[in-house]
């Protein structure tokens, strides 16, 4: 990690990940009281695509995914979004917004599953601009959740109120349409460690915006949990410094 430095651009699109996954645990709070979350999600998704799409023409990507790679597109799809996807939204309407997010940015097996899914896309061997990935992927995820909701909410189907409608809005345009193919985009460029503990203030941030702005009550846990959140990122940082001045000093006592 001290051999590596985050450039202007990485730096500044980190920062715009962590505030707009931060902020969107308590707008995604708002747009699932009295809606059914699946169909959230599912329509967030259908008016991201478009947005999405709109990059990749600004940008000149080619769409197009060789044959061969659609399986392991799949593959990705499963790990890197439906499966969090899904799991994430029904968290948080069963949770406060800033326990969901601290939850599914800690818990082992959570963590498990967006970490593999974040190594897959360092290794994939699809012959395509990442941004083509991102928005397949996205597509496949976006099927799967219309699926799920037509089978688990369709009786509970309806036109949204003002506050969910902005908060549908907020998650296409900034979070499907920027902030993950962002995510990803760097996640397949930068080393490990970088990434990971670029957004690991997410969960910080999360809780502290949805104290704030929902008044959800903080209770200890929910102190330690931050607190623990920040001793990890601390844990991975000192330590490299401290190996490296031992080695300096035989260094120097060798000359």
């Amino acid at each position: 990690m001290t051999d590596f430095a985050f450039t202007r651009r990485q730096f500044l699109l980190l920062a715009f990940l962590t505030l707009a996954w931060g902020v969107n645990w308590p707008v995604m709070k708002v747009g699932v009281t009295g809606f059914p979350p699946l169909f959230f999600r599912t329509v967030s998704m259908w008016l991201g695509l478009p947005v999405l799409a709109a990059v990749l023409a600004i940008q000149r990507v080619p769409f197009r995914i060789a044959r061969r790679d659609w399986r392991e597109l799949v593959g990705l799809s499963i790990t890197n979004m439906i499966v969090w996807h899904i799991l994430a939204i029904l968290a948080v309407q069963a949770l406060s917004s800033g326990r969901a997010a601290i939850l599914g940015y800690t818990m082992p097996i959570f963590s498990a599953l967006w970490g593999l899914g974040t190594q897959q896309m360092r290794r994939t061997r699809i012959a395509a601009p990442t941004l083509a990935i991102v928005f397949w992927m996205t597509a496949l995820s976006t099927l799967v959740m219309s699926v799920a909701t037509f089978l688990f909410e369709r009786d509970r189907w309806q036109l949204p109120g003002a506050p969910t409608a902005l908060a549908i809005a907020y998650n296409a345009v900034l979070i499907f349409g920027l902030a993950q193919p962002i995510w990803l985009v760097l996640a397949r460029n930068l080393p490990p460690i970088a990434s990971s503990m670029s957004v690991m203030l997410i969960p910080v941030l999360g809780t502290v915006s949805g104290a704030w702005w929902l008044s959800e009550a903080l209770h200890w846990q929910d102190g330690a949990a931050i607190a623990l959140v920040l001793v990890a990122i601390a844990s991975v940082m000192w330590p490299t410094r401290s190996r490296r001045a031992p080695a300096e000093a035989a260094e120097v006592g060798n000359l």
